[in-house]
């Protein structure tokens, strides 16, 4: 009984300073931040610079571009999304719930609207996931955060 007791007792502690843990995050991430990326992603050279603003409600908005690079061909877009954010477990868990294109060149021409809806349309579904990334570092002025889908992404508090 005695050992059943301690072990329970043990367990609930873990989980205690896990929570713990995951609030002083949560309320580290609160507030504007500037990000950027650099990554290969299916041969294509990606770069993105984003200003994040995370609330305390864990909704999050995101104004940035991002250029693609690949076969000698440049695609740079303009977005706006929002969505929520969460943390467990050292992770930072991040779902958009809308996203738009506000401006796009593609070969260093500027995209019409029709056609960037229709970008929109294709990059949907990749965005209708809920994506995770391991906290690499969070203090009051810097966040470091990197996953398989988003690469080592590193912001700067505004």
């Amino acid at each position: 009984m005695v050992r059943t007791t301690s072990f329970a007792l043990t367990a609930l502690l873990v989980v205690a300073a896990c929570e713990s843990e995951d609030e002083k995050q949560a309320e580290l991430i609160k507030g504007a931040w500037d990000c950027s990326m650099r990554d290969t992603i299916d041969g294509a050279a990606v770069e993105m610079y984003a200003a994040d603003t995370y609330r305390s409600n864990k909704t999050s908005t995101t104004a940035g571009n991002m250029t693609m690079s690949m076969d000698g061909v440049e695609i740079y877009m303009e977005f706006v999304a929002d969505g929520t954010w969460d943390i467990e477990s050292g992770s930072l868990f991040l779902s958009v719930d809308n996203f738009a294109l506000t401006g796009a060149r593609a070969a260093g021409m500027t995209v019409d609207p029709a056609t960037l809806r229709a970008m929109e349309s294709e990059l949907a579904p990749l965005l209708d996931v809920e994506s995770s990334a391991r906290i690499t570092r969070l203090t009051e002025d810097r966040l470091e955060y990197s996953s398989p889908n988003s690469g080592d992404v590193s912001c700067r508090r505004f």
